[in-house]
Formats: C-alpha cells, sequence, structure tokens
C-alpha cells in the first residue's frame, strides 16, 4: 500500500478520482453491552430492528454527513476513507448525532 505522503502531485491526484468514483455505503452496528464488542449487521437487519423509516433516515442522514465531511476535507488534501457515526433519540424522538 502506498505511503500518500511519498506519491507524486500526479499519482496522488489519480488516487483522488479513483476514491471520489466509489459510492460511499453504510455499515451498520449494534451498540454492544460495556466490554463487548459491537455486531455489524445489515440494513435489512437494522430495518427489522428500527423500522424502515427510522433506518431510511439513519442511512441518508449518514451518507450526507459523509459526503459533507468528505467534500470539506477534499478541500483540504484529506482523503476521507472511514467514519463512524453513532445516533440517539432525543426525548421528542428526534435523530440526535451522538
Amino acid at each position: 500500500m502506498a505511503d500518500l505522503n511519498s506519491l507524486t502531485s500526479s499519482a496522488y491526484n489519480q488516487a483522488l478520482e479513483v476514491i471520489a468514483s466509489v459510492e460511499p455505503r453504510i455499515a451498520a452496528a449494534t451498540k454492544a453491552e460495556l466490554g463487548d464488542h459491537d455486531e455489524n449487521v445489515t440494513f435489512d437487519r437494522m430495518a427489522a430492528d428500527l423500522g424502515d423509516d427510522l433506518a431510511g433516515r439513519l442511512r441518508d442522514i449518514s451518507l450526507e454527513l459523509y459526503r459533507r465531511a468528505a467534500d470539506l476535507a477534499a478541500t483540504r488534501g484529506i482523503i476521507l476513507a472511514d467514519t463512524k457515526f453513532e445516533f440517539g433519540l432525543d426525548a421528542g424522538g428526534e435523530v440526535v448525532l451522538a
């Protein structure tokens, strides 16, 4: 794997083009009890657990957050390749970023 610091400007720009062409996706996980590992789950499982509406909202919010962060990072020459967002619901049932 190449160290991005050692890439030429041309190679760096090519790497950015490849990364930009990849569609982001979500990888949902359940929150484990303290000391245990979170469990990765499919979107279908997330929808079954949370309901189609909430699962869809979380997917859409996650992708929009990622796109905005990736765009901002790119303006500074940073490639945002992986993120983790944690969500909850407030007392009124609104989605909050934890």
